[in-house]
């Protein structure tokens, strides 16, 4: 469970919003993946400064 948690942090934040954007769409279509799991670590790592909307 950790190891996947670190993959979507490690999306999350390499990917930035484009990552996001990809992890939500995968949530809509064809995995079953809650949105839980998609924007918290893009709300932590914002919170941190991590990823910024104007780069």
């Amino acid at each position: 469970m950790q190891h996947l948690l670190q993959i979507w942090f490690d999306w999350v934040l390499h990917g930035g919003y484009l990552g996001i954007i990809a992890l939500m769409a995968l949530e809509s279509s064809i995995f079953p993946v809650p949105s839980e799991i998609v924007i918290p670590p893009a709300a932590f790592l914002a919170g941190q400064g991590k990823l910024n909307i104007w780069g």
